[in-house]
């Protein structure tokens, strides 16, 4: 599938519009996982920009959140901020309480550098409800811990 000396950016031209088809299957998820691990900055923006607006399904899906995790760890500022902006709210609750969603939320809480990430994440956090459902699911509670051991007083 993937020749060892070949250009990641040419290797991901014949993947357009599949990213997240691929991103759902188990041998797909390996082979973008793999694709990104050294991947620089214009291929991530690359699939940054092809997967955006479906993000928050792979980040719950069986074998999209592995890619999303590890994807996660290859964004920067702002692309990380568009992210928690697409999921904030019910959505960020309803992906940290999916048995899946809630590593790849864990691993955007451990990557928050940025005050606005800070925001999103307390905003979400002030409605009662949220705090309370996070705190009674098994998955929601790992966030809540990785928050605790993550944000600054």
């Amino acid at each position: 599938m993937k020749r060892a000396n070949e250009d990641p950016v040419k290797q991901f031209a014949v993947l357009d519009k599949n990213i997240v088809k691929l991103a759902s299957i188990k041998v797909g998820s390996l082979f973008l996982q793999d694709l990104i691990k050294n991947a620089e900055q214009p291929l991530i923006d690359m699939i940054i920009a092809q997967i955006e607006d479906q993000f928050s399904d792979l980040m719950s899906n069986d074998y999209g959140n592995f890619f999303c995790k590890d994807l996660i760890s290859k964004l920067d500022d702002g692309q990380r901020i568009r992210i928690l902006r697409s999921v904030k709210g019910q959505k960020l609750i309803d992906i940290s309480c999916n048995k899946n969603g809630t590593y790849s939320i864990q691993k955007i809480i451990e990557s928050i550098t940025e005050d606005e990430e800070y925001q999103i994440i307390q905003e979400t956090l002030q409605d009662n409800d949220n705090f309370v459902m996070l705190a009674k699911n098994y998955s929601g509670k790992h966030i809540l811990e990785k928050i605790l051991c993550n944000f600054p007083q």
